[in-house]
């Protein structure tokens, strides 16, 4: 069984389309680092990212940053599943030379920022900062390759059709050298034989640097949490779509999503 490029066409429209119309309004609360800000209604967390996302060579988000710019004179960070964009402005009030662009499956609002309060699409677009609609499962189709030196994903994987390919496009995105840190992608292999599931993970770290951790496993499929430094080759991953599956997007929502198989 082999699933036609058409179907796989299929399957991401209907994720996104779902995305679109459904925004994850309690995912609107992030920022570069972890803190608590206060709201009429009482105290919430802001989840951040310095935290939350992976660790690349024993070193978080920020670290990356602030090492990059000592380095250059722009560092350029794209952020799947960007939210309202508060990790942007936490990163340019920072270090004033990280250009900030994120994508959205839906488009939220901006929200007061803890530290600014109201903030403007004019205020974003003085801090470099970018924020477009669009798919995540097509990311080149909106960013030139080689344009990133970081890219990060805080959980977006779960609610794609298919989501090896955002994990393609980040890598085709990024910059030679550049770093992705994702959080949450599900592994999605035919079955899920351990056997399977090992030689997949042996490629992509032998062959690519990738370093993975499980997240999490729920409804039957386990999640990774990805590092991995762009290499000069282009990122050919060892899988092949093999079946299409259905899956509680949320309480209310199903998708179809792409099960994989090991290319032989």
């Amino acid at each position: 069984m082999t699933v036609s490029l058409e179907r796989i066409k299929q399957v991401r429209t209907a994720a996104f389309e779902l995305a679109r119309h459904n925004p994850r309004n309690y995912e609107v609360f992030r920022g570069l680092y972890t803190r608590t800000i206060q709201l009429p209604h009482g105290q919430k967390i802001m989840e951040g990212y310095h935290e939350k996302l992976p660790i690349f060579e024993g070193k978080k988000l920020g670290n990356l940053l602030g090492e990059l710019v000592d380095q250059q004179p722009e560092v350029n960070w794209l952020d799947v599943g960007c939210a309202n964009g508060h990790q942007f402005v936490d990163a340019h009030l920072k270090w004033r030379n990280v250009i900030g662009m994120g994508i959205n499956a839906c488009l939220f609002p901006l929200n007061d920022h803890p530290d600014l309060g109201e903030v403007t699409t004019q205020d974003f677009a003085k801090m470099g900062i970018d924020i477009k609609q669009g798919d995540a499962q097509e990311l080149p189709t909106y960013y030139p390759e080689n344009t990133f030196d970081i890219a990060t994903s805080g959980g977006v994987g779960p609610y794609l059709g298919e989501s090896w390919a955002m994990v393609q496009g980040m890598y085709d995105v990024l910059k030679p050298g550049g770093i992705a840190l994702i959080r949450e992608v599900p592994e999605s292999l035919i079955d899920r034989p351990i056997n399977e599931s090992q030689k997949l993970w042996e490629v992509l770290e032998s062959e690519y640097g990738f370093s993975y951790q499980q997240s999490r496993y729920d409804g039957g499929e386990w999640y990774y949490d990805i590092a991995f430094k762009k290499m000069l080759a282009p990122l050919d991953l060892p899988l092949e779509p093999w079946k299409v599956y259905l899956s509680f997007y949320d309480r209310e929502n199903v998708i179809d999503y792409i099960i994989y198989k090991l290319k032989r």
